[in-house]
Parts: C-alpha cells; structure tokens; sequence
C-alpha cells in the first residue's frame, strides 16, 4: 500500500489541525497558556479553545501567530499543508529568537536592586488606563532617573536611597489599582542583564499571577534604546 504525504495538499486548516500546531508549537516554546495568551493579548480562554479544536475569530488567530513570531496569516486561508516534521522545523526556526524568563511581584528593595543593577529596561504598560497616566510617568521618571546614575553611587545608603525612591513610585502605581511583575534577563551577546516589567490591573487576577514572560533576544537592544530617551 502507498502512502502519499499530504504536505503537497493545498487547502485552509481545519479548527482541528490549528489547535494541534498551536498546542506543539506552544510546548516547543516552553509556554503556559497563560503566557502565550499574554503574549499574544487575548484571553486564556481563546488559547484553550483554540487547543481543544474550536473555531475562533480571524484575529485571534493572528495574534497568537504574532505571539510566536509568525506571519499574521499562519493559520489563515489556503496553503500547502505541512508535514508534522516540516512544521517542527519551520517552528523552531520561528522560536530561535525568544526565550522565557521568570517573573514576580515587583515588591520589595531587593526588587529595585535587581532592577537598578540592570543595564537597562522594558515596560509593557499597555493596560494602564488615561487614569493612571500621571503615576505610570513618575515611575517611569524615576526608573529612568536612577537608573542612569545608580552604578556611578558610591555609598550603600544612596544606592538604598535610590531603590527606596523606586519603590514609592511603583507603589504609588499600585495605589491606582495595577499590580507590577518583572523579570530580569541575561544577554546571551554580552552577559549583561536587562529588566522587562509587564503592569497589569488587579482585577485581573491571572495576569496578576504571571510566573514567566516571553522575551525576545533583540530585547537588549531595545532596552538599550530606552536609555536614550
């Protein structure tokens, strides 16, 4: 009996064969659907349907596409349909480039140590409403402030000084309803860390428990950019 490979196939995916590339190119990445769904800013919900085979809207299917750095329409409209071999490999050409880190509750002097010692920053502050908008600039001015001159610091109790100023601002943050997580990311092109902070509203209590955010490897440069400003 012969059997004929179907990559030759050309047609749209089925629901079905979405969630399986979805669910395998998720665990290749490493990701929790959690982070996959905040990464690509839908629901968890949307992701764990998705995985289970069901029909979503065309742009949640293009975020999550963008999530893990594919074309927009990767699992939109007709195309020659690939192998399972094929696709592994196209994926993992894909995920070269990003790299998950550890994330927590952005808290305590420890914290902003962590922080300040980097040599530069992200904020992903997508979910702060005009409210808060006041708030998110002074933490914002004062990261960018101290973090310009902590390493020049010479005495313990400045530098102390400078993560206690840190702190109050992310606090005053906090204080409008937004609860900050963050990580720290070492370069793989020059050993030196970088810090990404995600702030997102305490109503929603998933994000507010994120352990791990996505990271992609040119982030050192964009953290480097930041510093500029």
């Amino acid at each position: 009996m012969t059997t004929t490979e179907n990559h030759n196939e050309y047609r749209c995916l089925t629901p079905q064969e979405i969630g399986k590339a979805v669910t395998m190119f998720r665990h290749m990445a490493g990701m929790k659907q959690l982070t996959l769904a905040l990464e690509a800013g839908v629901t968890e919900r949307t992701v764990q349907r998705i995985e289970r085979g069901e029909k979503v809207n065309d742009d949640s299917l293009r975020a999550i596409a963008r999530a893990f750095r594919m074309d927009d329409n990767s699992f939109i409209g007709p195309r020659e349909i690939l192998s399972t071999e094929e696709a592994w490999k196209k994926t993992m050409k894909e995920l070269e480039n990003r790299e998950l880190i550890e994330a927590s509750r952005f808290a305590t002097l420890k914290d902003a140590e962590s922080v300040l010692d980097a040599a530069g920053s992200i904020i992903d502050d997508q979910r702060v409403k005009d409210a808060a908008a006041t708030e998110l600039a002074m933490f914002k001015d004062s990261l960018a402030d101290w973090a310009m001159i902590y390493v020049d610091l010479l005495s313990h109790s400045e530098k102390l000084d400078a993560c206690k100023s840190l702190l109050q601002a992310a606090q005053t943050l906090e204080a409008k309803g937004y609860v900050i997580r963050y990580g720290v990311y070492k370069a793989k092109s020059n050993g030196l860390n970088f810090a990404t902070f995600l702030i997102v509203p305490k109503s929603d209590d998933a994000l507010c428990q994120v352990k791990q955010l996505l990271v992609p490897t040119q982030f050192e440069n964009m953290a480097w950019a930041s510093l500029q400003k």
